[in-house]
């Protein structure tokens, strides 16, 4: 079992600004040239991801393995913009995965 905290403070964060940018060209909206696009990714002032992972996992048979984990996420957006709590929202909180492993041959 394996079980693991996570904590950043992450500075300059870039997401993705398609709901809020200025300078998105269409063919009703006209942008001046050298623009175009100019604010579709942005950074973020400060992001904070903190979270905890939870991993178990064992034999059934020699070669044949399993696995099962879970994963809390929780992000907050420390500044103000818009943007950083549309990237937020679009990340998971909570995660879970399962699987098996199969070695048909010693030491692969």
């Amino acid at each position: 079992m394996k079980l693991s905290y996570h904590f950043y403070d992450i500075y300059d964060y870039v997401a993705y600004n398609s709901k809020f940018a200025k300078y998105t060209p269409s063919p009703r909206h006209h942008v001046p040239p050298g623009l175009e696009l100019s604010d579709y990714k942005i950074n973020l002032d400060e992001i904070r991801n903190q979270g905890v992972d939870l991993e178990i996992n064992g034999h059934i048979f020699d070669n044949l393995g399993f696995y099962i984990g879970y994963s809390f996420l929780e992000l907050r957006n420390m500044g103000g913009e818009p943007a950083g709590e549309e990237a937020i929202d679009e990340r998971a909180k909570h995660r879970v995965n399962a699987g098996l492993r199969f070695r048909p041959l010693p030491n692969t």
